[in-house]
């Protein structure tokens, strides 16, 4: 029977990938009769993209938009490819360009968002996402990143208000607790941040939450319970240098 599920599988995965080389086909036929149909690369290099060819769908995008600079989808499409090639500035590019010919492109705004973020663009991004959001509610507010964002831009409290309704939809995810720890421990509520990295080991007991919780216990002058911490993390992760520092700075 697995075999046969197998088999199945594999006879579905090939006459797939044949039907969408069909498809490249048929737009490269229909690219030979009408050589300035925008439509046709763009569709072309949709295909192409469905079967890896990024280089080629690219291109095909670029084709699009040389025939019709009004063409929206061919310019968030290429900015999603280069998204994905991590040509971040480029893809940020062409997501604008969308933009600006559909100021209420939605999904445009959030990828570009996503962008933003990726190369730490942190008041852009929570811009777009906002932006997304209020022409679209689809588009949910990444609660997790705004924290990330927040942070980083100084906003300490914020970035707290953030982790916790990030938290009130994700309770399992052991990075949001971790990172609340950061900024509670940055707003020197020990206490706080203690709690947080302990919640953050219950779920992923890794080296930056017991050298984190080491650190909060510290400063609460439980300087053994701290150091059993930093102890536990060089235990999992030798190479974890900062907890060797903290434990020589607390013996």
């Amino acid at each position: 029977m697995k075999k046969l599920f197998c088999f199945v599988l594999l006879l579905f995965t090939i006459s797939e990938v044949y039907s969408q080389t069909d498809e490249i086909d048929d737009y490269t036929r229909n690219i030979e009769l009408q050589p300035y149909s925008a439509e046709s690369y763009y569709g072309r290099g949709n295909a192409k993209y469905k079967v890896g060819d990024t280089a080629g769908a690219l291109k095909d995008y670029t084709k699009a938009i040389e025939l019709d600079s009004l063409l929206t989808k061919a310019y968030y499409n290429r900015g999603y490819v280069l998204y994905r090639l991590k040509k971040y500035t480029s893809a940020i590019n062409d997501y604008t360009a969308a933009i600006a010919l559909n100021p209420t492109y939605a999904r445009a705004f959030y990828e570009r968002g996503e962008t933003k973020f990726d190369i730490h663009e942190y008041a852009g991004a929570i811009t777009d996402y906002i932006t997304a959001n209020s022409i679209d509610s689809g588009y949910e507010i990444p609660h997790f990143k705004f924290g990330i964002a927040k942070y980083h831009l100084g906003d300490l409290n914020g970035a707290i208000e953030d982790y916790t309704r990030a938290l009130n939809t994700d309770k399992s995810n052991a990075a949001i607790y971790y990172n609340r720890g950061e900024a509670n421990y940055a707003l020197k509520n020990y206490p706080a941040a203690a709690e947080d990295y302990d919640s953050a080991i219950k779920i992923k007991p890794d080296a930056p939450a017991y050298d984190g919780r080491g650190e909060a216990r510290n400063k609460l002058n439980q300087p053994a319970a701290a150091i059993s911490d930093y102890t536990m993390a060089v235990n999992i992760d030798a190479d974890y240098f900062m907890a060797y520092y903290h434990r020589g700075i607390t013996e």
